[in-house]
Order: C-alpha cells, then sequence, then structure tokens
C-alpha cells in the first residue's frame, strides 16, 4: 500500500512561506480490503517556519499577541487526509524531500500503519 503522506515529508510554499510544514506524525486505519480508512487515518503536521509565522501574525494580529491566542493560525495540527490536501492546495505547499529525523514505526500490519519521529518532534519544528 501507498502511503500518501509518510513522517518527515517536508512542504513548503514560495507564496505562503509562513505555512511550511512537516508531517510529524502519522495514523493510518485500513479496511479488510487493505484501502485506507477514511476515519481512523490522521495526519499530524507542524509548521517549521517560525520567523516567517510570527512576521504573519505580527502583521494580522498585531506584536502584543503574546497575552493572546494565535487563533485562527494555527502553528501545529492534525486532521483526515483530506484536510491537509485542502492545507496543501490552499497554500501552495509543494513537496521538497524527507527530513533527517530518526523515524520510530509504532505500528506495521495489515489494519494500522502508524509512524511518528523518535524524539517526538523534527529539528525543523523546534
Amino acid at each position: 500500500m501507498e502511503l500518501k503522506y509518510k513522517t518527515g515529508m517536508i512542504f513548503r510554499s514560495k507564496t505562503h512561506p509562513q505555512f511550511d510544514m512537516i508531517i510529524g506524525f502519522v495514523n493510518y486505519a485500513f479496511d479488510d480490503c487493505g484501502k485506507i480508512e477514511k476515519y481512523g487515518t490522521m495526519i499530524s503536521w507542524c509548521n517549521i517556519n517560525r520567523l516567517e509565522f510570527s512576521k504573519f501574525l505580527d502583521e494580522k494580529l498585531g506584536v502584543s499577541r503574546a497575552t493572546r491566542s494565535t487563533a485562527p493560525y494555527s502553528f501545529f495540527g492534525e486532521g483526515q487526509m483530506n484536510s491537509v490536501n485542502q492545507r496543501i492546495k490552499k497554500y501552495n505547499l509543494k513537496y521538497e524531500g524527507r527530513s533527517n529525523d530518526e523515524i520510530s514505526i509504532y505500528t506495521e500490519n495489515e489494519y494500522e500503519y502508524c509512524s511518528g519521529f523518535k524524539n517526538f518532534s523534527s529539528e525543523l519544528s523546534k
């Protein structure tokens, strides 16, 4: 089974660099035929361009935002494949390769595939 998103995949945008991201954790559920289940499959992501994200927040929410939430702009999140697809399309994100971080595979069988970073986060998201 070819998985669309894998831990460590890096996506960057020339038009929206504040939303450059890395896939940090994946959990795929498969049905009895080996197809990916829509529900039960989750993809976690994290922005990796802190400087551009901070500049963007300063512009949108003001410099004094430190005491407030950054909503509706998330630095990290998770969702089903469809929501990650929409994020990639909306911000013109292009796949640029994989990170050098060590990845742990937690589950890999006919009903589930689950992986994440060995140190729970990428060096790029720090």
